[in-house]
């Protein structure tokens, strides 16, 4: 940013954000900052702080083994940002490695909020990423916290095993493990990770 002299990320949107909502609900140690957004001749953007350390996807591309307690802190994190969108009655509805971007002194922090939208009104049409939407975001259902928790656990799992409970090898695939499949515990895939973990990750996971 020439104004500033920070390194900013400048993302090209291809409709309006949800940026809307009051600057409040993003003011959060665990939440990417916005700086600015607008729209240049149709071309919608969100200018935010560049994450200097990369991104969870990364992190777990080149880790073999990831030990609980680290795991944990990382998901701890996200679940404050969490807890402050939706004390705000705002839904992320993409949580995915991708979108959790890390800082220095191993700070994780939420990010991309292309897909947000208040928990209360109408339901809003099905997207996210397949994988790691909850049923009820693929079926087009009400949504609640627990939706943006299911994702997070989808997260954890990967995070734990070096697996996804809810693959395939096409959108249809993934779509319909989650829906109607049920994956095998953690702790089967990984056994030195603890019972308590392994239930605390099913429960993130599992469907009404």
């Amino acid at each position: 940013d020439p104004r500033t002299g920070r390194t900013v990320v400048v993302k090209l949107l291809h409709r309006p954000p949800a940026m809307v909502v009051h600057d409040v609900v993003f003011n959060h140690p665990n939440i990417v900052q916005i700086f600015h957004h607008g729209c240049e001749h149709g071309q919608h953007y969100v200018v935010m702080e560049y994450a200097s350390e990369g991104s969870l996807k990364g992190r777990l591309r080149s880790l073999r083994n990831l030990d609980t307690d680290t795991a944990v802190s990382w998901i701890r994190q996200v679940l404050l940002a969490l807890d402050h969108l939706h004390s705000y009655g705002m839904l992320h509805r993409d949580i995915k490695p991708d979108n959790l971007l890390f800082f220095p002194c191993d700070r994780l922090k939420v990010s991309d909020f292309g897909l947000m939208c208040p928990m209360r009104g109408s339901p809003p049409a099905p997207m996210g990423t397949p994988g790691f939407m909850s049923p009820e975001q693929i079926m087009g259902l009400p949504l609640d916290q627990r939706s943006d928790l299911f994702s997070l656990g989808v997260v954890f799992y990967r995070m734990m095993t070096g697996h996804f409970p809810f693959s395939g090898s096409s959108v249809s695939d993934r779509l319909n493990a989650t829906l109607l499949s049920s994956p095998p515990w953690p702790s089967h895939l990984q056994y030195t990770l603890s019972p308590s973990i392994s239930q605390v990750i099913m429960c993130a996971i599992s469907k009404r």
